[in-house]
């Protein structure tokens, strides 16, 4: 029933419903952010929606920053809370964690939009991209507030309202947006740019309402909670989520700087599209995040491995046909989003494939992440970092769009390979030390 499903610790008798509720949410959210996508590429051409998409990276990048990794930290410690019916611990975190996201996201904004203007003059040498800067820098408020509130109805157990925050609400305001722009005759970079500020207010505006309606703050006690725990936390979490970042993204603004807008756009189309096989990950990361943090506390680590076993099996067969298809089938590009983007055909096979090893090392960042070991991962990715980020540099300055295809792809293999092998070695670690033989000393002691 839809109590039943609402309530706190409704998980492991429910864990494919969910996942299939989540899965259907997911996927209409692909449609219409698929939608929006090829929508802007048809009608604004190459060069106008490689400005979108260019301005559209620095916002992920500013976002980072701005909710200084909360959304993520609140999955944990609002997460444990939920698990205890501790509901005043839960409104401090999320009245705390909203605070210091606003504070951060404001200074944050101000920042893009004094540097805008040399940007787009001197780094993109885009004199376009100046309004669609601005607008974009006044996004990240809204943007920002949005994760943290996702990150909070994924703590407690409203993963299929986080998917609607998080991935559905935009594309569909942005769809009906520029539905209109196009038939009053108004549609262009700028306008595009205006609409996606208007959605992410609109959306932050709805979260507000969902989490209001999900879990009743002004009716608990603002129980104070040991902020400095959840904030050093977060700190890392923010490094882990900037570093996966610039792993995935930092070639889109790279790529700027060395080829033009059209090019932009062609490895944003096959980008986008090759992100679309592991979607499903960010399904099933939603709901056993939590998850994963409660059986850890517990020291159950056996189940923690029966559980990623059988995600990483269900992500498997949903992606694989998918990832199939844009490896062996790349043509499908020109089919959808024109001629324009013939060359967004030879990017995506191997884009595809490295998303499909994403899947198939499972949700292994959250893994650590969610079980105290954010300093590892954040190591990992630091490490990545200073090996990836520089070869996507000199790719992309010496082969343009073909090379930073291959030095995202090879970090995004390594960084997934590298969280999976010290996800396993550490929950290993942990359940041999909490096997403690039982001699006569060990009994002498736990006696005493």
């Amino acid at each position: 029933s839809w109590i039943r499903y609402l309530s706190p610790g409704a998980f492991s008798e429910s864990l494919h419903g969910k996942v299939t509720v989540n899965l259907v949410l997911r996927g209409c959210a692909v449609l219409f952010a698929f939608l929006m996508h090829l929508t802007i590429a048809r009608l604004l051409g190459a060069h106008q929606s490689g400005l979108i998409f260019l301005a559209w990276s620095l916002l992920f990048m500013a976002a980072v920053i701005a909710k200084q990794g909360l959304d993520a930290a609140l999955i944990r410690y609002a997460g444990s809370a939920w698990d205890k019916a501790d509901y005043g611990a839960l409104h401090s975190l999320l009245t705390s964690a909203l605070s210091q996201s606003m504070s951060a996201s404001i200074r944050v904004s101000i920042f893009l939009l004094i540097v805008s203007y040399p940007l787009a003059m001197y780094v993109f040498q885009q004199p376009e991209l100046l309004s669609v800067l601005i607008f974009i820098g006044l996004s990240v408020i809204p943007y920002s507030q949005c994760w943290v509130y996702s990150g909070f109805l994924k703590a407690i157990s409203r993963a299929h309202f986080a998917t609607t925050v998080e991935s559905l609400l935009i594309p569909v305001s942005m769809l009906l947006q520029i539905s209109i722009l196009y038939f009053i005759n108004m549609l262009n970079a700028n306008n595009v740019a205006i609409a996606f500020l208007i959605s992410c207010t609109a959306t932050m505006l709805v979260s507000y309402v969902i989490v209001k309606k999900c879990f009743p703050c002004k009716s608990v006690k603002n129980k104070k909670f040991p902020r400095n725990e959840m904030m050093k936390s977060a700190k890392q979490l923010m490094m882990v989520d900037g570093m996966n970042w610039l792993i995935a993204f930092s070639a889109i603004p790279i790529l700027g700087i060395f080829a033009s807008a059209e090019e932009v756009a062609q490895y944003s189309v096959a980008q986008k599209l090759a992100v679309q096989v592991s979607m499903v990950l960010l399904v099933c990361n939603s709901i056993v995040a939590p998850r994963f943090s409660g059986l850890y506390e517990s020291g159950r680590n056996d189940e923690i491995w029966i559980l990623m076993r059988k995600i990483i099996l269900l992500m498997t067969c949903i992606s694989l046909p998918l990832a199939m298809i844009f490896i062996f089938w790349p043509s499908i590009i020109s089919l959808l989003f024109g001629e324009e983007f013939y060359l967004a055909e030879s990017l995506l096979p191997l884009l595809a494939f490295a998303q499909l090893i994403n899947v198939m090392t499972g949700p292994a960042g959250y893994l650590l992440t969610t079980t105290g070991h954010e300093r590892i991962m954040k190591n990992i990715m630091l490490i990545n970092v200073v090996l990836i980020v520089p070869l996507v540099f000199v790719c992309s300055w010496q082969w343009h769009a073909p090379g930073a295809v291959f030095a995202t792809s090879l970090g995004v293999i390594a960084q997934n390979l590298s969280a999976l092998f010290y996800a396993r070695n550490k929950i290993e670690t942990s359940k041999r030390e909490t096997l403690i033989p039982l001699n006569y000393s060990t009994v002498k002691s736990r006696i005493s």
